[in-house]
């Protein structure tokens, strides 16, 4: 039996923008790992399982293993990878590979809401439907022309998500506050440290 299961879009706010329908979860689902501490939020099975429920994209009573806590981090880092490529960045054949396995492997069939919209059904348990189902975000994103906003922080120590609200779609940094004053105070010392010598 095929279940619809429609994300749930509680909205993600970085910056203080929030960021549309299911690209919030995607948003949340790429920020599950804290730059600033090192903090995992898929520290166990268990942590996978409860918040890809709590997201509506399986059964609360599904049981999840170690080996599927490592395919969500790996699935993770990779969907990291193709958004940084929405700012110019290679995506690595890797990420692209591991991206179209997970694709492969996700039993989604098209399902109309009750708006009309097609929306992917997934079978109500299992892992790969649910990030499958986080793939079919992407795709929604793309044809609604959304997903070019959909950026990683450029500051090679954070990389976290965050959802372009820039009327030309320019931003680099989830946080100009910390992340964008980081890099300017980088490359002002940086300068001055040249400019002295």
């Amino acid at each position: 039996m095929v279940t619809f299961i429609p994300l749930k879009t509680t909205s993600s706010t970085t910056s203080g923008a929030s960021t549309p329908g299911p690209l919030a979860t995607l948003v949340d689902f790429l920020n599950t790992l804290d730059p600033d501490t090192g903090e995992e939020a898929f520290d166990s099975s268990l942590a996978v399982a409860a918040w890809l429920a709590e997201h509506g994209l399986i059964r609360a009573d599904v049981e999840l293993g170690p080996r599927d806590r490592a395919r969500t981090v790996r699935f993770r880092e990779a969907l990291r990878d193709l958004v940084a490529g929405n700012a110019g960045a290679a995506i690595p054949a890797a990420s692209i590979e591991r991206l179209n396995g997970v694709g492969a492997r996700a039993r989604l069939a098209p399902v109309l809401d009750s708006a009309g919209r097609i929306r992917a059904a997934t079978p109500a348990a299992g892992l790969a439907d649910a990030l499958g189902a986080l793939l079919v975000v992407v795709g929604q994103a793309q044809a609604e022309g959304t997903w070019p906003r959909m950026k990683v922080c450029q500051a090679q120590d954070c990389r976290r998500a965050f959802y372009d609200r820039s009327r030309n779609r320019s931003a680099s940094w989830c946080s100009m506050a910390v992340c964008g004053s980081r890099v300017k105070m980088r490359r002002y010392r940086r300068r001055n440290s040249t400019g002295s010598g």
